[in-house]
């Protein structure tokens, strides 16, 4: 049996749908990516601790009261880009990026609806721990502790786009450099 044959029969309809970014400053990081990449169709969202829904912590992993920012775009393959930059209150993304710099922080494993306690099971049984997640409008992502094993953090998500989120905690690219910064 190959690899690819293995994983589907361990992870059957998954699939990698993004890769995540750490930056100190995301409003020129969206602007070098559509520069350099043309990646031109951000949207930026302010996550805080009041608006994510369901967030699962492993503790020390971050504050009562948090807040940052991610950005996501579209690749032209499909795959999407996230750009995360911390404000306060989460020493799991501060500490990553003091440690490691601005770049590669993660790759997103996509996973359908009905298997996903199924996929974090299989993660929990082979010593890979949730340290955090939430939902937010539809939209689900944990964070699973998978460096030590797998040499790279893994992210899980359903893959669907926040729907119903209130205007004013989103913005398209350009107009959220305005709005946000």
């Amino acid at each position: 049996m190959n690899q690819k044959e293995y994983m589907d029969s361990i992870l059957p309809g998954c699939r990698i749908g993004q890769i995540g970014f750490f930056t100190k400053d995301i409003f020129s990081a969206m602007r070098e990516w559509d520069v350099r990449m043309g990646v031109k169709n951000w949207i930026l969202y302010e996550h805080t601790d009041e608006r994510l829904q369901n967030v699962v912590v492993k503790e020390g992993v971050c504050d009562k009261n948090f807040r940052f920012y991610c950005a996501c775009g579209n690749l032209n393959d499909g795959i999407q880009l996230e750009l995360i930059q911390p404000i306060f209150g989460l020493p799991f993304y501060e500490n990553y990026l003091k440690t490691h710099g601005e770049g590669a922080h993660h790759i997103k494993e996509i996973v359908p609806a009905s298997r996903y306690e199924e996929v974090l099971k299989y993660y929990e049984d082979n010593g890979m721990h949730v340290i955090f997640g939430a939902e937010y409008f539809g939209s689900k992502f944990y964070f699973i502790d998978s460096i030590s094993k797998l040499g790279v953090l893994l992210e899980i998500g359903n893959g669907c786009s926040p729907n119903g989120a209130p205007e004013d905690w989103k913005a398209p690219y350009p107009e959220c450099l305005r709005r946000f910064k």
